[in-house]
């Protein structure tokens, strides 16, 4: 504020703009109810930067919580005195006690103190005057997560207007903003009420209207939507990934506990959604429709699977009925029916292996009748045209080249493969000169050549051709650059973007028929359990089916019900044995059913089909009758339940575990459904078990130690053991020293008739699990180097590179130790995981442990896989485990940890270089050196060296202790001649005399480190001024970084050069020149012309103006006289002048002299002599020498100054 002549200047026309919402962050609700909080911290004013302390003023104060404004958190916000809040960097804004429309802008829409505000809450804007009386005053109230800072202005005076003004502003933790106004004259019509976060993003609610009363209160919330993220692009068939969030403001996730409902649909129509992450319930309504009700848990993000078997692009419509998705954070998504893989090298490096593709190649280059080195020899990568390229040359006619191996299987049917490359021939003679293309299926035990690439020729550029080699496609496909015997020295081919394309089309497998499964008996008053799965051609389930079946048990009797499943179930009418159902997505193809079948034919041939698909009928016969033998995991109750659970947990092999049997049923003379009591004490009972999956076994099922039979017709004809029922009820032990999924069925023949009158029961399929994996053997595949287990940090016992393949063999082992044959003979075999854990390195980066194929074939429990790789630097352990994390649904198995595995250390490094440049020793004028002069860098070159795996990718780990590439690793050779300058003879380069630093060693902890050129102490250069006089040029030098290794990993992409940017060398020379002259009077002056020349481009001398760096020293002998010379030695040259002034102090008769002998630092020392004073081939070695005469008559006094003219 300011003084009562500015506010009488209010004569300006104040208009009246209604509550205004600008598309913003924020909405405001004025129908929540009024609830005022109690503040007691006064604000103390700060009474600074500004006119009118405490009228126009401001704290900063901490809020006690993170709160979120605009998408940006603060700690502290400014209370004004004029009833507003401020975050952020201060703009002045407390002095703006002249309130005015939102946004608020630096235009001049009234008298007083304008500023322009972002970041501003305003409950009651207005010209407040808490100096005046009143309180201003914060609190911060509650606990997390739900404080609330709280700020009230209460009975605070107007500075023009009557009345008192109260109003207050809550700060929510979860970002929410209340304002809320008391008594008085706190009605809006001199203020301004909304927030503004910045001038295109503001919500304002009034502007000097009367909007607010005493107990009214509005809410600020954040506006809500949602932002739908995927990858762009999915495969057709299989569910890509969509992760929902529900944001307010500038995009922050609301984790406030939603816990609404959203609609999801797709644009064209299509697709089927499920549940990947989220605790909420989804439903997928088919079409491309769902719902998904969000729970408190999810904290407003979820993710969704979105499959769909059309090739095209759609966009997710998304709303919970009030907002809806952000179209700035609701991508396209495209379903792709193709899709293709890489394998391609740039020769971007001098190595040969480069892997630029979307695949690695299975190997490097490997060059065959030459030094495979890809540096040297005929086969070599080098520079041609300006690119690294590919050489493949034959000096010896012997058939030299080169190959490379690709895995190609694997990759879906129909795909296809194409080599292709850029080549160009240089000097091929003839027909008979030529580099065949050749491509081997067999790892290259045979081979068929594609096409040559022959002479005549001697191409100016590079051509692009292919071959199909589908025909190829093999695990260890291999292409072949082969030289034809006739080849010279000079004939060559290059290759570059050597690559092979696979590409393929992706159709989406159909339905192919149903798998039904029950145990095969079941007892007419108790449901019997039937599961029904959807299967594609290779019997796998097919997940994605959303289909209607048709239930039916093909006799006309029975009735069902749905047990497990989340789609639509109809049994239209009672005990006809015909029900529907349909299949929802998130069943991923199998569902589950009870069928009660009281009466009706015993035996029953249970069928399911989708029109004119059926099941397989493999699941046999089922067969009712009154009694039999229920088999669960734990005693039945009596009476039992309604439902009883037949289902049995997951055991774990060779370990003991309890089965409970209880006949069950009705009798003769016990028609009531129930346990058989009568059926007690010992009870002779055969046993038989069967193997599910694995289809076949070699180890029996034991019950009561006892081997069970492996058929029922071996149980018939074998001998029956004795089980012990009370009250019709028994247990058995069961143990099994194998892995699967089996079954064991029993049977009492001994007293009653075999089924459909007999007693008899099968359990549930259940599965057995190993209990653990053991580790062995674990070693470098490429010569069996066995792991050394000993090492624990940075100086342990190597053990291998990164990324290089390593061999494990792994046991799946029972309780007892012993190997579980069954083991990897599931109809879907399964395999072992291997997760490394961090022991030490340098970093904390933990790749996963990489492999092609791994363990894919298990030998009685035991398997060897020989391609692993870890791709990082450092000491790990390895635990295996169960390799989809789920044995046959039956959970995860982790075995036991090894020992530790490493030391790992880098591959190879990758180098880099930034050229940098050369200073100029004088900088006075236009920058220069002299030739002689030493000179170093302007901006030092750096040497980056990046540790990488044998697979390309950097080792993070690689830093600190772990890194342990020094400077001496680093082999620099320095220029002893310029590239380019010749000397004055124009025959030799001239030399350059480089002395070498040490450089400097930052570790970038990243896996890289950059060493800097004479970081440490510095490089510098001068080049040899016995080149002669030769005109100004630029420096050309060349530093050659010859080797990078730390004694494990090295460089393959050196040599290479580094040339800096060059500087201006000039050959100079020191003058002084005699001078005479006639006056001999003391106080008379001479002035002898001392400086630096420099030779021109044009082959003349010439001052050196821009020299104001050199000096020179003197010595003066005076003859016949006495003078004094100005200025004292030393002289610094200024534009490359430092003439001296000799003054008379004592005269001769007639005259005499002064001579000056100069001494000029080596480069501008001239060859005055033509002896070579120190005998080191430069003559250039003489000072100059000049005399000042006083009192000399040349025979005309007209003539009082002579000078010696250069």
């Amino acid at each position: 504020m300011s003084t009562l002549s500015n506010r009488l200047l209010l004569c300006w026309v104040l208009l009246f703009v209604p509550g205004m919402v600008q598309a913003a962050s924020y909405t405001f609700d004025d129908t929540v109810p009024f609830a005022w909080e109690t503040a007691s911290t006064d604000v103390v004013w700060e009474q600074v930067d500004t006119a009118y302390p405490i009228d126009d003023d401001k704290q900063l104060v901490n809020i006690g919580f993170t709160f979120n404004f605009g998408g940006i958190d603060y700690t502290q916000v400014r209370i004004l005195s004029n009833g507003a809040l401020h975050f952020g960097a201060n703009q002045g804004f407390h002095k703006d006690w002249n309130n005015e429309n939102m946004p608020i802008t630096t235009a001049q829409n009234g008298p007083g103190f304008e500023e322009p505000a972002d970041r501003v809450i305003a409950p009651y804007w207005d010209d407040l005057q808490p100096g005046s009386g009143g309180t201003v005053r914060y609190s911060l109230l509650g606990s997390a997560p739900n404080r609330r800072f709280v700020v009230s202005w209460e009975a605070v005076p107007h500075y023009n207007l009557s009345g008192l003004y109260t109003a207050q502003v809550i700060l929510y933790e979860n970002g929410d903003i209340k304002f809320q106004y008391g008594g008085g004259a706190t009605n809006g019509t001199s203020a301004t009420i909304g927030v503004e976060v910045n001038d295109s993003d503001f919500t304002q609610y009034s502007f000097e209207t009367n909007a607010v009363t005493n107990g009214d209160a509005i809410l600020f919330s954040p506006t809500r939507h949602y932002a739908i993220s995927h990858g762009g692009f999915a495969d057709l068939c299989t569910a890509t990934n969509i992760a929902i969030s529900r944001h307010y403001g500038s995009h922050i996730t609301d984790s406030s506990g939603f816990t609404g409902t959203i609609n999801l649909s797709t644009s064209t129509g299509n697709g089927s959604w499920s549940l990947v992450t989220g605790s909420g319930t989804l439903t997928d309504l088919g079409g491309g429709n769902a719902t998904y009700a969000y729970a408190a848990g999810d904290a407003g993000q979820v993710v969704l699977g979105l499959r769909n078997t059309v090739a095209e692009t759609l966009n997710i419509n998304l709303s919970d009925g009030t907002n809806s998705e952000d179209p700035s954070e609701d991508a396209d998504l495209v379903f792709s029916n193709t899709g293709s893989a890489t394998f391609l090298d740039t020769f971007g490096s001098n190595s040969y292996a480069g892997n630029d593709g979307t695949n690695n190649w299975t190997g490097d280059w490997v060059e065959f009748n030459d030094n495979n080195n890809s540096n040297s020899g005929d086969e070599r990568i080098r520079n041609d045209q300006g690119s690294r390229r590919l050489q493949v040359q034959d000096n010896d006619g012997g058939g030299e080249g080169v190959w490379r191996e690709a895995d190609l299987s694997g990759f879906p049917a129909g795909a296809t493969a194409t080599l292709s490359f850029d080549y160009r021939r240089r000097g091929l003679d003839n027909v008979n000169d030529y580099v065949a293309i050749q491509v081997s299926a067999d790892g290259g035990s045979s081979w068929s050549e594609l096409g040559r690439l022959s002479g005549p020729a001697n191409d100016g550029g590079y051509t692009t051709t292919s071959y199909d080699i589908t025909a190829a496609m093999a695990a260890n496909t291999r292409i072949r650059f082969i030289t034809s015997p006739t080849m010279g020295n000079n004939d060559r081919v290059y290759f570059d973007n050597v690559q092979i394309a696979v590409d393929w089309t992706v159709s989406c497998p159909t339905l192919d028929h149903f798998v039904l499964s029950h145990n095969g008996t079941g007892i007419h008053c108790l449901a019997e359990g039937i599961a029904v799965s959807a299967r594609l051609a290779d019997n796998s389930v097919d997940t994605s089916y959303v289909g209607t079946i048709v239930l039916d048990t093909q006799s006309g009797a029975g009735s069902w019900t749905l047990s497990s499943g989340a789609g639509v179930f109809s049994d239209a009418t009672p005990n006809d044995g015909l029900a529907t159902y349909t299949f929802a997505a998130a069943d991923n193809g199998a569902a589950s059913f009870l069928l009660d079948y009281q009466t009706g034919t015993p035996s029953i041939d249970v069928d399911a089909y989708d029109g004119a698909i059926r099941d397989d009928d493999s699941e046999g016969l089922l067969v009712f009758s009154p009694s039999g033998f229920t088999v669960t995991a734990a005693a039945l109750s009596n009476p039992p339940p309604g439902t009883i659970d037949t289902t049995i947990p997951a055991q774990t092999a060779a370990s003991d575990f309890p089965l409970y049997l209880a006949a069950y049923g009705t009798t003769a003379n016990d028609p009531v459904c129930g346990i058989i009591e009568s059926y007690t004490g010992a009870k002779n009972l055969k046993f038989w078990s069967s193997y599910i999956d694995p289809a076949t076994g070699t180890l029996p099922v034991q019950v009561d130690t006892v081997n069970a039979f492996g058929s029922e017709a071996a149980a018939d004809a074998g001998a029956s053991q004795s089980v012990t029922f009370s009250s019709g009820q028994a247990v058995i032990t069961v143990n099994y020293a194998d892995v699967g999924q089996i079954s064991l069925a029993m049977k009492d023949d001994t007293v009653t008739a075999d089924l459909p009158t007999g007693i008899r029961g099968t359990s549930n399929a259940f599965v057995v699990k190993p209990a653990g994996f053991v580790l062995s053997a674990i070693q470098r595949t490429s010569d069996g180097f066995a792991n050394p287990g000993t090492a624990t940090d940075e100086n342990g016992a190597a053990f291998m590179a990164a990324g290089d393949d390593f061999s494990v063999t792994v046991t799946a082992v029972n309780s007892l130790g012993n190997a579980t044959p069954n083991y990897g003979q599931e109809s879907t075999p399964e395999t072992v995981l291997l997760t490394p854990s961090l022991v030490a390195a340098g970093a904390a980066n933990n790749p996963a442990i990489a492999f092609t194929t791994g363990f894919d074939g298990f030998v009685n429990g035991v398997d060897t896989g020989t391609d692993f790789h870890w791709d990082e630097v450092g000491i790990i352990t390895l635990t295996p485990s169960v390799g989809d994390g789920d044995y046959l649904g039956g959970g995860d198995v982790t075995g036991t940890v090894s020992a530790n595995v490493g030391r790992f250390y880098p591959d190879h490094f990758v180098t880099a270089t930034t050229q940098g440049s050369f200073a100029n020793a004088c900088t006075s004028g236009a920058g220069f050196t002299y030739i002689g002069q030493s000179f170093g860098y302007l901006g030092s070159p750096t040497v980056t060296a990046t540790a990488q795996s044998a697979v390309n990718t950097t080792t993070a780990n690689y830093t600190g202790a772990w890194a342990k590439l020094t400077v001496g690793g680093v082999t620099l050779a320095y220029p002893t001649a310029d590239n380019s300058q010749l000397d004055e003879n124009g025959v030799l380069a001239i030399a350059v005399n480089s002395t070498a630093g040490t450089p400097s060693r930052t570790d970038n902890a990243d896996g890289s480190l950059t060493f800097t050129l004479g970081g440490a102490s510095a490089d510098s250069f001068a080049y040899a001024r016995s080149a002669g006089q030769v005109p100004p040029f630029s420096s050309d030098l060349s530093i050659s970084l010859t080797a990078v290794s730390d004694g494990e990993a090295s460089a393959g992409d050196t040599p290479r050069s580094i040339n800096p940017v060059g500087n201006l060398q000039r050959f100079g020379r020191g003058f002084a020149q005699d001078v005479y002259g006639t006056m001999s009077q003391v106080g008379d002056s001479l002035v002898m012309p001392v400086g630096a020349w420099y030779l021109t481009a044009g082959n003349v001398w010439a001052q050196n103006t821009d020299d104001s760096c050199s000096t020179y020293s003197y010595t003066k002998t005076d003859t016949d006289i006495s003078a004094t010379a100005a200025p004292a030695s030393p002289v610094t040259l200024s534009s490359g002048a430092g003439d001296l002034t000799l003054t008379l102090t004592g005269g001769g008769n007639p005259g005499g002299s002064s001579l000056v002998d100069t001494v000029w630092p080596s480069w501008l020392q001239f060859d005055y002599d033509g002896v070579d004073q120190l005998s080191d081939g430069n003559s250039y070695d003489d000072n100059s020498s000049a005399t000042a005469t006083f009192g000399i008559f040349r025979g005309d006094d007209r003539y009082l100054y002579w000078r010696e003219a250069p």
